[in-house]
């Protein structure tokens, strides 16, 4: 009767030992691409995990940030709103909040329509954002503070600075 029931074992203990294999893993931070997976043993670390870090003790729950799409994970570590995101996806919201994404997409990345497309042109188009295109967010959206890359410097007054990134309060 074991040996009918060896091969059984045998896959138990070799998951066993995958599942082992990648605790193990995870607990070392070894596995490529996993860098933001966020667990609990390890805290959040870096320039992204900073600035979202400060925006969570110093800016007031109800702002709204615009943050360059590469700015991951800010949202549940600043529990503060953002513009728009890389995640947002128009799968799983209603008609109306699906009507809005797109119209948000649209106007914050002219021409490009879906995520993948954002995606792929993300490092080079939020930096070089007009000034007159984030005033007219700002207005018709209700951006209170944006977030950029260091290289650039905006006309607003700066809250915070890190070695990448510079949190400044939307001006008139």
């Amino acid at each position: 009767a074991w040996r009918r029931a060896a091969p059984g074992w045998g896959i138990i203990l070799l998951a066993g030992f995958e599942l082992a294999f990648l605790v193990l893993n995870l607990l070392l931070g070894r596995i490529p691409g996993w860098h933001h997976v966020e667990a609990p043993w390890r805290p959040p670390a870096g320039p992204e995990a900073e600035a979202a870090a400060w925006c969570r003790t110093n800016l007031p729950r109800d702002c709204l940030l615009s943050i360059p799409l590469t700015l991951f994970p800010f949202r549940p570590l600043a529990q503060r709103s953002i513009f728009m995101s890389p995640k947002d996806s128009i799968f799983g919201l209603d008609a109306r909040l699906a009507h809005l994404w797109l119209e948000r997409m649209g106007e914050q990345y002219p021409g490009k329509r879906t995520a993948e497309e954002t995606l792929q042109m993300k490092e080079d188009m939020y930096p070089r954002m007009p000034l007159g295109d984030l005033r007219k967010f700002a207005g018709k959206w209700g951006i209170t503070h944006v977030i950029f890359p260091r290289e650039k410097t905006l006309p607003w007054p700066f809250l915070y600075a890190n070695h990448k990134y510079v949190v400044y309060a939307m001006g008139e």
